[in-house]
């Protein structure tokens, strides 16, 4: 009996020891890693990129055509693509797994936009003519996501800022000339002029990078645009508020956008009844934003009494009607008198293609080829004196990007 009492405490004890020792019950380990809970989109911002690119052709006997593509290692301003802010909330910076996942998460969340911005790529067409030396200066509008992102890290809660480029594109240009270097040994030869024999100035042409107000004039339906473009003391439109940059090379750039109000604006100079007029014509997108009135590019023979007369006036223009990415531009035609125009069957206009215009007056008529090829159809033109336009109509939010190059009436360079 005493020893089964003694085997019977034993195993108590035994018992009572083990519930003794007993740890408490688990609990739940927070999360860990990196969770995105919500990316909100505050205010989108625009900037200006000022790239500037230089080309010597000093010492060359050739001319050099080129492009002039966006790079960030040109601009003046050094923004990134993607940046987060440099702390967190709190003031703790963020980790570098935090960071990763929330690049990508931006990233993938704007994937669609980024897409399409890209796939816009706007180039500037230039052309150095031999033994000179230009300086291009080129501004690209950046547009921008910020906002904030809200994220959990081992069940923390946490929010950063961020900057996200969501678009870019060309919006204007200048050039400007450098003087070659004298060769060593050369000198200059200077001849004096008699005040009585001094000649009349010519013109300067465009090859002179000048739009000439002996040859040209401006027009624009911004009134402030016509009452501050003003000649220069060589007599040289600065016509950079019009949208229409001319460079050195003998380059007419058109490009403008994003106004909130209708804007027309061109330039023209007098013709006579029996004129010919060669030119060529790249386009780089030409938009609408809403459904409505087109964009066009318009190259036509107006009174000169009344050159603005959009009516009485025979137009050959590349015209845009639809909204959307790189929409058709027709080619449309005319008469004086005509509201509108008709577009030309089986024709139209390809971007980033250089074509070859020439427009041709038979005294009451003008005939209209492309690449030597005529149309087919003549244009009835207006009466009395007449003036060749170049200009754009762009309705509210629209743009354009054109080039004009190569352009003489009658042979004669302008």
């Amino acid at each position: 009996m005493k020893r089964l009492l003694t085997v019977f405490f034993l195993v108590m004890s035994s018992i009572l020891g083990a519930c003794g020792t007993q740890p408490p019950p688990a609990t739940t380990p927070p999360s860990m890693g990196v969770e995105i809970q919500n990316i909100e989109e505050g205010e989108a911002i625009s900037l200006d990129l000022k790239q500037v690119k230089r080309y010597d052709q000093c010492d060359s006997d050739s001319v050099l055509k080129t492009q002039i593509q966006f790079s960030q290692s040109d601009t003046d301003a050094k923004t990134k693509e993607l940046t987060l802010g440099a702390k967190v909330s709190g003031g703790a910076d963020i980790s570098g797994v935090a960071k990763v996942q929330l690049e990508g998460s931006i990233q993938d969340r704007f994937a669609s936009v980024n897409t399409t911005s890209k796939g816009y790529n706007e180039v500037l067409q230039i052309e150095i003519p031999a033994h000179t030396f230009l300086e291009y200066t080129i501004i690209w509008r950046e547009s921008r996501q910020e906002g904030t992102i809200e994220y959990t890290e081992n069940g923390e809660p946490k929010k950063v800022d961020y900057s996200y480029r969501i678009g870019l594109q060309l919006d204007s240009s200048s050039t400007k000339k450098i003087p070659c270097p004298t060769p060593p040994g050369a000198t200059e030869t200077l001849v004096a002029i008699a005040p009585s024999d001094t000649p009349t100035p010519q013109p300067k042409t465009w090859l002179d990078g000048c739009l000439d107000a002996q040859t040209w004039h401006v027009y624009s339906t911004d009134t402030t645009v016509v009452s501050n473009t003003k000649p220069d003391a060589d007599g040289c439109y600065p016509t950079g508020l019009t949208g229409m940059n001319l460079d050195p090379s003998g380059i007419l750039h058109i490009v403008n956008w994003e106004k909130k109000t209708v804007l027309a604006s061109g330039i023209y100079t007098p013709i006579t009844e029996t004129s010919v007029i060669d030119f060529k014509v790249y386009v780089t997108s030409m938009y609408l934003v809403y459904d409505g009135p087109p964009t066009y590019l318009n190259f036509a023979v107006a009174p000169a009494d009344d050159p603005m007369d959009t009516k009485n006036t025979t137009r050959f223009k590349l015209q845009v009607e639809k909204t959307g990415k790189d929409p058709i531009v027709f080619y449309v035609m005319a008469d004086s008198g005509e509201t509108s125009g008709v577009k030309v069957r089986g024709k139209h206009n390809e971007y980033r293609h250089v074509y070859d215009v020439r427009l041709e007056l038979n005294g009451s008529t003008l005939s209209v080829s492309i690449d030597d090829v005529p149309f087919g159809e003549t244009l009835i033109l207006p009466s009395g004196p007449k003036v060749f336009y170049i200009g754009y109509n762009l309705p509210v939010l629209a743009g354009i990007n054109a080039q004009v190059s190569e352009l003489t009436i009658d042979g004669v360079k302008k």
